[in-house]
């Protein structure tokens, strides 16, 4: 039976992590899903994090580009990286990640409707 632990990663260690994915990449959200989400992280929980932002790569690329900004991450970490134009094709398709994710996830963090992102230095 694995241990519960109490803290693993804070919530304050996650925000400042989705405040880096925030900064860097402007998506339009990002999920915290799987057992952080759930409240029951274990000894051997990855942080999954689901994120929804406009890319031409291909899907499996798009994590590599987020990993770099957490070279010495406090735990494993999974990062699904999605178009909003995925998460509307998949959204609903029984037993897909994103209808999973959308349906059990905690949104951490999501743009606001009147959100422009400043390019002034």
């Amino acid at each position: 039976m694995s241990q519960v632990l109490d803290t693993t990663v804070s919530d304050k260690i996650i925000d400042q992590m989705v405040q880096k994915i925030v900064t860097q990449f402007d998506p339009f959200q990002v999920i915290l899903f799987g057992s952080y989400a759930t409240g029951n992280p274990t000894l051997d929980s990855d942080l999954d994090l689901f994120v929804v932002m406009p890319s031409d790569l291909p899907r499996h690329k798009r994590s590599a580009q987020i990993r770099l900004l957490f070279p010495s991450a406090p735990c494993p970490m999974d990062i699904l990286v999605y178009t909003p134009q995925e998460v509307e094709r998949w959204s609903g398709v029984v037993n897909h990640i994103v209808t999973n994710v959308m349906a059990t996830g905690k949104v951490i963090y999501e743009r606001s409707a009147d959100h422009v992102r400043s390019t002034v230095a």
